[in-house]
């Protein structure tokens, strides 16, 4: 497992999840392998990230996603470090992205969002996919603490003109985080 302080507050989320909601990764599961991105996934580890990036991100459970949940938490259990990477995680961009630069090592790359021309510098440690310059991509980008971003979840690349015709799916509205009211019951020993 990588240590960077997003990948344990991941799997932090992802394990309180499933305390609260033991059957959701499964119920997202069926609802992933209805998706395009899943039935095309060549191999189980592109198919476990997909998977898992839906799920955190944007499967709702009762209104929420599983990092609205945590974010909204109102006990100690997540730091206020890991408060912040999660509401990163809940600010992400998803969009159809232009790749304007590559860094000769490969792990920076320039983007443009075709939505609203905006450009992101994300930083990656190895991609298990070969990207180009002026490739298209569809991704989801997080901020990291020192305002680069990263790729989390697939990397899908696209042709201009099918990112053309994507670009009008990914114009967004910034999602509220929900009210969740929480029911925390003690019981002394």
């Amino acid at each position: 497992m990588l240590n960077f302080p997003e990948v344990k507050v991941i799997d932090k989320v992802f394990n309180f999840i499933n305390v609260l909601f033991p059957k959701e990764i499964e119920k997202a599961s069926k609802e992933y392998q209805e998706t395009a991105e899943a039935q095309f996934a060549p191999d189980k580890k592109i198919y476990a990230r997909g998977l898992f990036s839906y799920f955190m991100l944007q499967r709702t459970i009762n209104g929420a996603t599983p990092m609205e949940y945590a974010y909204s938490l109102p006990l100690d259990y997540f730091s206020n470090k890991e408060r912040k990477i999660i509401k990163n995680f809940i600010e992400h961009i998803e969009s159809i992205f232009k790749i304007t630069h590559i860094s000769p090592n490969k792990k920076d790359y320039n983007l443009t969002n075709l939505t609203n021309n905006k450009k992101y510098l994300v930083k990656t440690i190895d991609l298990d996919l070969t990207l180009k310059e002026d490739q298209y991509v569809k991704a989801i980008l997080v901020r990291k603490k020192k305002g680069e971003f990263f790729f989390y979840g697939n990397i899908l690349t696209y042709t201009k003109r099918e990112a053309d015709k994507l670009k009008r799916l990914f114009i967004q509205k910034a999602r509220e985080i929900p009210e969740i009211e929480w029911d925390i019951a003690y019981k002394k020993k």
